[in-house]
């Protein structure tokens, strides 16, 4: 129980800190953006600026979206046989676009899926609930409709539990702190954003099965739609 309670406080000062770094970029952006409609407002009321004359323009986009995340193990699990499925993941999305061609993009996405584990004739299903802070920059061509994206995605939780005898048992995080995506985004119509990530875990984890430890690497893709507005 000491283990668990030292293992949980680390965690939460690590969301602690990710969830301050997504504060401070988000605060920035609206900064940036109040400032550039303040300037903008006292120069229309004193003199007249050639479009030439002005710096990138910027502005913000706001979305929610669905889609499926599908994991891939890389374990020395021994004699634990893991076998992953497709989950469900849900996100809110928002971006600070900056000229024609760039954005930075943060997201707040919520996922859960399931492994199902075997060792030694037992088996289980591990549910799996994961809350990630990805934070992309993104470069967009063909009137914004084709989109590539690449950068850091913070996992601020990542939970494993299964049940055995009526009793609650901890798998372990599925997905470390740190990862990296890259993914491209193509709109189908003026609202309608579709993409594909691959996110590659930066360190491995140590997970546990019914007295079995072992380490993980678990890289992810994902998919789905997001409405824009």
């Amino acid at each position: 129980m000491r283990g668990i309670a030292i293992f949980n406080s680390m965690e939460f000062a690590k969301i602690n800190v990710v969830l301050r770094r997504v504060v401070l970029v988000l605060m920035a952006a609206i900064m940036a953006q109040g400032a550039m409609a303040q300037s903008a407002h006292s120069h229309n009321h004193t003199h007249t600026i050639h479009a030439e004359d002005r710096g990138p323009r910027l502005g913000t986009e706001w979305g929610v979206g669905i889609g499926g995340v599908y994991t891939m193990l890389d374990t020395d699990s021994g004699p634990a046989t893991l076998n992953p499925r497709i989950g469900y993941q849900g996100h809110l999305h928002m971006g600070l676009l900056v000229g024609r061609h760039f954005a930075l993009e943060v997201e707040l996405c919520y996922s859960g899926s399931s492994l199902r584990a075997e060792q030694l004739g037992l088996e289980r299903k591990i549910r799996l609930t994961t809350i990630d802070v990805p934070v992309l920059l993104s470069f967009r061509v063909l009137n914004s409709r084709l989109q590539l994206d690449l950068g850091p995605v913070f996992t601020v939780r990542s939970s494993a539990e299964y049940t055995l005898d009526s009793e609650t048992k901890f798998f372990g995080p599925t997905y470390p702190t740190w990862n990296l995506a890259a993914g491209v985004g193509i709109r189908l119509f003026r609202n309608l954003m579709l993409d594909v990530r691959y996110i590659y875990p930066l360190a491995v984890t140590s997970n546990q099965f019914e007295g079995n430890e072992f380490s993980m690497r678990t890289s992810r893709v994902t998919g789905g739609v997001t409405l824009m507005f």
